[in-house]
Parts: structure tokens; C-alpha cells; sequence
């Protein structure tokens, strides 16, 4: 019985010890490295795709209607080219592409999927397959649109600096010279 009364009096006292061992170290406190450390600021630009993109379709079907197959092809064109122009305009090349890539990926698995959906009749194949089809592109364009709005379309680029600065200056003259020193604090 004694041991027993030993055994949990010595588990008990050296219970709270194992247990602050086992827990983490407080994290280190700031130090002046890490308070100089540059900052940096992301601008979105996803609203100004979503209106390019509106714009693009509006020039394509308006190339439709007024200027046949030349009109439409100065509409896609204008379409197509105006979400990487946006992307490189704000410095992104790679976004361009990757945008440019989602488009094509989303939009050819609409079209697959959409063609794949059943219809009712065996007999209205071309029918039922082909509006589907373009229904699957829209749908799957549209959602490419909208991630590269959300998840592409931003820049990220270091804060300007607001630590002093110093820089000497010397102005000579006909009868006489300055020395000084300029600085913005």
C-alpha cells in the first residue's frame, strides 16, 4: 500500500514537468531584421477582365451582325486578345498565358461534355448535340472567365520605401561654393 502511495505522489510530481517539456517554446520576439523586411502590395485587376471580356463579346457580335465573317473576325480577334493585353499591361506575361490556357482547357471540356450529354431521340443527333455543344463552350468559358478574374488578375509588387534618406550636395558658383546635405526623413 505504501508503494503504491509512493507511486502516485512521484507520478503526480513529475507530471507537470513532462507536460511543460513537451510544450512548444514561446516564439521568438520581433527583432529589427524582421520589422525592416519589405512589404509588398497586390492590386487586383479582375473588373477590368470581366469588362474586356464583355466588351470582346459585344465587338464579336456586333462583327456579326454589321460586318459578316471580316466584322467577326476583327470581333473575336479583339475578344480573344483582350484579357492577355490586360495581363501584360499590368506586368504579368505568365498570367497571360495561364489565362490564355484556362480559356482553352475549360472551354473544350464544355464543349466535350455538353456534346456528350444524352438526348432524347436517337434521331435528332445533330440536333440536340451541337446546341449542347455550344452551351457546354459558353458555360465553360464563362468559368474561366470568372477564375481568372478572381485567382489570375492581380499584381504583386514591393512596397515603396519609407526608411531616411540622405544624399550630400555641392553647388559651385562665380564667387563661392555650398556644401550640404539633403535628406527626406
Amino acid at each position: 500500500m505504501r508503494t503504491a502511495i509512493i507511486a502516485v505522489v512521484l507520478a503526480t510530481a513529475t507530471l507537470p514537468s513532462a507536460t511543460a517539456a513537451a510544450e512548444p517554446p514561446p516564439p521568438p520576439a520581433p527583432t529589427a531584421e524582421a520589422s525592416t523586411a519589405p512589404t509588398t502590395i497586390t492590386t487586383r485587376y479582375g473588373a477590368q477582365i470581366i469588362v474586356a471580356e464583355f466588351a470582346g463579346v459585344s465587338a464579336a457580335a456586333i462583327g456579326v451582325s454589321v460586318g459578316g465573317e471580316t466584322g467577326a473576325l476583327v470581333g473575336a480577334g479583339a475578344w480573344l486578345l483582350s484579357a492577355p493585353a490586360i495581363h501584360i499591361a499590368n506586368g504579368n506575361p505568365d498570367r497571360a498565358v495561364a489565362g490564355v490556357a484556362l480559356r482553352q482547357a475549360l472551354l473544350w471540356s464544355g464543349v466535350a461534355i455538353g456534346a456528350r450529354l444524352p438526348c432524347a431521340r436517337v434521331t435528332e443527333h445533330y440536333d440536340c448535340h451541337l446546341p449542347r455543344a455550344v452551351g457546354g463552350a459558353m458555360i465553360g468559358y464563362g468559368v474561366a472567365v470568372i477564375l481568372d478574374a478572381v485567382f489570375l488578375a492581380r499584381s504583386t509588387r514591393a512596397a515603396p520605401s519609407t526608411a531616411p534618406r540622405w544624399s550630400p550636395t555641392f553647388a559651385a558658383a562665380p564667387d563661392g561654393a555650398s556644401v550640404g546635405l539633403a535628406g527626406v526623413f
